[in-house]
């Protein structure tokens, strides 16, 4: 737990792949044995109480026989190319269409 200049106190959770776990490519859904690398994603979450969490997220780029290209692995969490997890984008999407759906009053200001 880390502490900022805003005084937010902060979790950077590190999630690395589970060797017993085969990797599914990205491209064709199908298990792939062949690792090409690993590169490093960092992910927001929904906060934990009063922390806000940082995901350091491993993840492995293989080798498809299948699609005969270097995929990076399909996480479930997460949507490809996307920097929060698929939760917190559910929670922010509820959210505002909660928000949007209430009934508002125009400013005094703008009726004058």
């Amino acid at each position: 737990m880390h502490g900022d200049s805003t005084g937010m106190e902060s979790a950077l959770i590190s999630v690395v792949p589970d060797r017993l776990c085969t990797p599914v490519c990205s491209g064709c859904d199908e298990s792939v044995r062949s690792l090409h690398s690993k590169s490093m994603r960092w992910v927001r979450d929904l906060r934990f109480g009063s922390h806000e969490v940082l995901l350091e997220v491993t993840q492995r780029r293989l080798r498809c026989a299948t699609c005969r290209g270097i995929r990076t692995e399909r996480l479930d969490f997460v949507a490809p190319h996307s920097r929060v997890t698929n939760r917190l984008a559910h929670y922010i999407a509820g959210r505002s269409r909660m928000i949007s759906s209430r009934p508002t009053r125009p400013s005094r200001s703008l009726m004058s």
